[in-house]
């Protein structure tokens, strides 16, 4: 994963307003959801109000009352769950929550996402801007980044032993039309102008020269690979120069 020019989703829960930001590096812009209008719609940002005190004061004081609002925090942090796998359905990136211990600990019981969340920063970031909260994540994203590249190497090192490793565009191209491809990598920058063979799907015809009408085969190659449900993962420049510039770890 090369550290720079990186995307991802930074999640901030917060006790009465929960935001996401989709992040390139250090610099955040804040999702939110409009219609077509540019109405507010139903999405981010979310507010949880909490219960009215009369809903709660007459159950009990103490540790029934700290559960009937843990309970309440928890159907909020649903929607807030609901409405992130919306977000991942269309842009799978990864994420990074942020939030105080015990909102981590509930969302933790809730989340369908956690394969998702890759980092998580003890913050809580309900009065910082865009720009802070991006000066303070983007260090640790950038630890994390470093580690989640040489666990993908290894994994796919390791895939060779497997035979679950291809590599090439022709060939990973080839395992992406038979919907074998569970993760393909991909040299930053790499790119390779053609077209898909109308007459042989899983042919690709390559042209020496970019010239109009043609296509960048490495962006076809990755929308077949997440249309399929593989992810896609980007890395530094020759990193992968002894497999071609485009590797793929298989499902079978």
């Amino acid at each position: 994963m090369n550290t720079h020019d990186v995307h991802y989703w930074v999640l901030s829960l917060s006790d009465k307003e929960t935001r996401l930001y989709k992040a390139r590096d250090m610099i955040l812009t804040e999702v939110v959801s409009l219609d077509a209008q540019g109405k507010p719609v139903q999405g981010f940002p979310l507010q949880d109000l909490g219960p009215e005190e009369s809903e709660y004061a007459p159950i009990a004081s103490g540790e029934r009352n700290a559960d009937y609002l843990d309970n309440h925090k928890k159907t909020f942090l649903k929607m807030v769950d609901n409405e992130l796998g919306k977000i991942l359905k269309n842009e799978p990136l990864p994420v990074v929550l942020c939030c105080t211990v015990k909102n981590k600990s509930l969302f933790d019981e809730v989340t369908k996402h956690d394969t998702a969340i890759i980092a998580y920063k003890a913050a809580d970031y309900s009065h910082e801007s865009a720009y802070t909260i991006g000066q303070q994540v983007w260090p640790l994203m950038q630890e994390v980044f470093v580690e989640y590249e040489k666990s993908i190497f290894r994994d796919f090192e390791e895939a060779a032993g497997h035979s679950k490793q291809a590599f090439g565009l022709h060939r990973v191209w080839e395992m992406a039309c038979q919907g074998r491809v569970a993760l393909a990598l991909v040299e930053r920058g790499f790119a390779v102008f053609g077209k898909v063979d109308p007459d042989n799907e899983q042919h690709l015809l390559v042209y020496e020269q970019k010239t109009d009408g043609v296509d960048n085969l490495i962006a076809v190659l990755l929308a077949k690979v997440e249309q399929q449900g593989g992810k896609v993962v980007f890395v530094p420049k020759d990193a992968l120069h002894n497999f071609e510039h485009v590797g793929a770890i298989l499902r079978y």
